[in-house]
């Protein structure tokens, strides 16, 4: 039985927080220290499998020292990505390297793993905005104080709870029921998002098959369905997130 304990992200390149700060890398380290007690043996992230390379060479080259240096980490990468047919260098703002690389240096894992599936949706997102603009205010409500105060510990229990996840889930089901002119665009973005998810999950089982211990750290809204995918799957088990978060 192979435990697996989901961490839902918000992507450190969208914030307006200072992630670099004294004061929210140590509320990071705290955060870090609080998922080591899950003891993982294998920590996934966010990063399309096709670029494992790249990652192990970026995470060789990341050090735990990187972390009390905020001129380093706002002025050097670690490489090179490719997303989406698109180069981008790998920034020291991504929670990829903020938890993944810190938790895996700090238990001293020889690689991390990539387990995304480097797709983009397509679809009528902006033709559905008023079905999906009350649940991304719902959405805001439940995460927008911590994030004005600065509070990580308090935003990533807001990303991992239930509440948040139902209101996401809605947003792809509010999609979904998008027709037009006999014709189902809607359902076609949602199937992109599940067939992205099921990638991710693949990716999963087949870590599993050689761990006992799994973190993955991801982006939240992929939570409802990878949680679900984890629960209903033989040999695997999911371990509780708010255990790590409190």
């Amino acid at each position: 039985m192979t435990e697996i304990l989901l961490l839902g992200s918000f992507h450190f390149l969208e914030t307006p927080l200072d992630i670099y700060s004294p004061e929210i890398q140590a509320e990071l380290g705290k955060l870090t220290a609080s998922l080591a007690r899950f003891r993982p043996d294998a920590v996934a992230v966010e990063c399309a499998a096709h670029q494992q390379d790249v990652l192990d060479e970026s995470y060789r080259k990341f050090a735990l020292a990187d972390l009390s240096d905020p001129e380093k980490m706002r002025r050097d990468s670690l490489g090179t990505v490719t997303m989406f047919g698109q180069t981008h260098p790998i920034t020291y703002n991504n929670e990829a390297i903020q938890i993944g690389y810190r938790l895996g240096k700090m238990l001293g894992l020889e690689r991390i793993f990539a387990i995304d599936d480097d797709s983009e949706l397509d679809g009528p997102m902006e033709r559905v905005s008023d079905r999906i603009a009350p649940m991304l205010e719902k959405m805001a409500a439940l995460t927008g104080p911590a994030e004005q105060a600065g509070d990580i510990s308090g935003l990533f229990r807001a990303l991992n709870g239930a509440e948040w996840s139902r209101y996401n889930q809605q947003i792809y089901l509010e999609i979904n029921r998008f027709t037009e002119n006999g014709e189902y665009p809607g359902a076609e973005m949602t199937a992109q998002w599940y067939r992205r998810n099921l990638k991710i999950f693949a990716n999963i089982q087949n870590l599993a098959e050689r761990y006992g211990r799994i973190l993955v750290v991801y982006g939240a809204g992929h939570l409802h369905i990878l949680r679900q995918l984890i629960r209903d799957a033989e040999g695997l088990t999911l371990a509780d997130a708010e255990e790590y978060l409190r």
